[in-house]
C-alpha cells in the first residue's frame, strides 16, 4: 500500500481522473452506485470479479488495484486512454417472455440475448429486479452452442467456485439475491 491508499481510495482516484461518477461508474459495471461509494469509502471490497473489470475500466493491473503495487507510469500525469465499457461490449439482441397465470400465482421464462460485439473475452455483472415474493428455480445460460445450467449450492461454496473457475481461466456464472431483491449474475 502507498501512501496509506487502500483499493477503495484508489478506486476513488482513477475514476476521478476518468470526470466520472459513482453513478456513471457503476452503470458500466452492471452494480449500485451505492456499491461504489461502500467500496471507496472502505466499507467494503469489490469482489474479484468487479476487480478485473475495474483494472479493464481503469486501464491498470489487478495488482495495483489491490495492493497499490506497480502503479502505471501515466498516473500521476494525464487522465488514463478511454477503455471500451462493459456496457458499450454487449448488445441486448432479443427478449422473450412466456408465462402461464393462475389467480395470484405465475410461472414465467425470461429469455434475454445479448451479442459480445467485441473480440475481447468479458465478464459481466447483471441485475435483474424480481418481487420479494417471487422465487428463481431455475438459471441456463448459452455460450454459442454450449448451455450451461445452474445448480443451487451455499452461498459461500458457490462463490469459492466461481472465483475457482474464473482465475483457471473458464467461463462460470454467479446468482444471487442481493439487497432490495435484486438478482445479480
Amino acid at each position: 500500500m502507498q501512501n496509506g491508499e487502500n483499493i477503495g481510495s484508489r478506486i476513488a482516484k482513477l475514476r476521478s481522473r476518468k470526470n466520472w461518477t459513482q453513478v456513471q461508474l457503476a452503470e458500466k459495471l452492471f452494480v449500485t452506485d451505492k456499491a461504489v461509494s461502500k467500496w471507496e469509502q472502505g466499507r467494503g471490497e469489490p469482489g474479484l470479479g468487479y476487480v478485473r473489470a475495474l483494472s479493464d475500466l481503469f486501464g491498470v493491473t489487478t495488482d495495483y488495484l489491490l495492493s497499490g503495487t506497480n502503479p502505471p507510469e501515466w498516473l500521476g500525469e494525464e487522465p488514463a486512454p478511454e477503455l471500451t465499457a462493459l456496457s458499450d461490449a454487449l448488445t441486448l439482441k432479443k427478449i422473450t417472455i412466456v408465462g402461464d397465470v393462475l389467480g395470484r400465482f405465475g410461472l414465467f421464462n425470461i429469455g434475454q440475448n445479448y451479442e459480445n460485439t467485441t473480440k475481447k473475452t468479458v465478464e459481466v455483472f447483471y441485475t435483474f429486479p424480481i418481487s420479494k415474493s417471487a422465487s428463481v428455480y431455475a438459471f441456463s445460460a448459452k455460450i454459442g452452442e454450449k448451455i450451461i445450467k445452474g445448480v443451487v449450492k451455499e452461498k459461500g461454496e458457490a462463490k469459492k467456485e466461481y472465483q475457482k473457475a474464473l482465475v483457471t481461466g473458464n467461463s462460470a456464472y454467479l446468482l444471487e439475491r442481493g439487497e432490495s431483491n435484486v438478482l445479480t449474475h
